[in-house]
C-alpha cells in the first residue's frame, strides 16, 4: 500500500498524469471507504517535512463525492495559479476537475504561504461529508477536451486561458498514452 500511495503522493502540478490517480483510485476501491482513510491517515501520519505529499488530495477528490451544497473544502497550500469558481460549487472536487471520469487538474501550482496545510481537515471533512465512490474510475478521455471546456465556462464565465488549456492538454495526453 505504501508503494502505492508514494506514487500518488508525488503526482504533482507541471508532471500531474490522471492515468496514476486513476489506477490508485481503482486499487483501492475494494478495500473500501474505512479502509482507504485509516491508510491514507497512517501514511501521511508518517510523512516528513519537505516530502510531497499534495497528489494524496487529489486522489481523495476522485475517490468521493460530495453532494450540493457541500463541495470539498479550499486546499490551503498558498496562492493558487487559478482561483476558486465565483460559484465552489460549479467545480466541487477544486482543484481538481472531474469530467468524463478523468480526474484533471486545474492549477499548475501554489505559491507557498507559510506551512502547507495538514491534512487532518481533509480526512476529517471526508469522513463526514463525503461518500465513497460505488464504481471503478473509468475515464473517457476522447471527450474530455470537450467537457473540460464545457465545465470550465459554466464554472468561470469565460474560456480558459491558452496555457490552462495546454495543461489540460498534456494531462489527457498522459492519459492516452497510459492507455495505449
Amino acid at each position: 500500500m505504501n508503494d502505492l500511495l508514494d506514487r500518488i503522493a508525488v503526482n504533482t502540478f507541471d508532471d500531474y498524469d490522471p492515468a496514476v490517480v486513476v489506477d490508485a483510485a481503482n486499487a483501492l476501491l475494494p478495500r473500501g471507504k474505512e479502509s482507504v482513510l485509516a491508510e491514507v491517515e497512517e501514511y501521511v501520519r508518517e510523512f516528513r517535512p519537505g516530502k510531497e505529499t499534495s497528489g494524496i488530495l487529489w486522489l481523495l477528490r476522485a475517490l468521493f463525492d460530495v453532494s450540493p451544497p457541500l463541495h470539498f473544502p479550499p486546499i490551503q497550500l498558498g496562492r493558487l495559479s487559478v482561483p476558486v469558481p465565483p460559484d465552489p460549487l460549479a467545480l466541487p472536487r477544486f482543484p481538481i476537475m472531474l469530467v468524463a471520469d478523468v480526474p484533471l487538474l486545474l492549477v499548475r501550482g501554489y505559491d507557498l504561504a507559510g506551512a502547507p496545510q495538514p491534512f487532518g481537515g481533509e480526512l476529517a471533512f471526508v469522513r463526514d461529508h463525503a461518500v465513497f465512490r460505488k464504481t471503478p474510475v473509468t475515464p473517457d478521455a476522447s471527450v474530455a477536451e470537450a467537457r473540460f471546456l464545457r465545465d470550465w465556462m459554466m464554472a468561470y464565465g469565460a474560456s480558459p486561458a491558452g496555457d490552462e488549456l495546454e495543461f489540460i492538454r498534456m494531462q489527457i495526453g498522459r492519459l492516452r498514452k497510459s492507455a495505449g
